[in-house]
């Protein structure tokens, strides 16, 4: 595993890249410090199902949509919402309030 400094990553982005695309994992660091690691993408993470608990996790924080979800899990929108209700993660965000409104306006 390479060690990468922010100065240096923001030096040579490539870096970054080159190691992904080797298969290696690098630690992010800011003066000395571990700020992030970057695993890259690989078969055996694919086979694992990393693809599809990280698409998950970014959707259930609001990070990416649905779309982008299902794209970085490479499946379908129907499939991620399969895996999505099999874990138990919400696919329609509604508050109380709007729900209610909703049933309202169904009269």
């Amino acid at each position: 595993m390479e060690s990468l400094g922010i100065r240096a990553l923001r030096e040579n982005p490539g870096q970054l890249t080159k190691n992904a695309q080797a298969g290696k994992c690098t630690l992010l660091t800011n003066r000395n410090k571990v700020m992030a690691i970057t695993i890259p993408f690989d078969e055996t993470l694919i086979k694992q199902g990393l693809k599809i608990k990280l698409a998950a996790a970014l959707f259930e924080d609001q990070s990416i949509t649905l779309v982008n979800a299902a794209k970085i899990a490479d499946l379908s929108v129907e499939t991620f919402i399969e895996k999505l209700g099999i874990m138990g993660i919400a696919v329609i965000r509604q508050s109380q309030e709007e729900l209610e409104k909703d049933l309202l306006n169904l009269d």
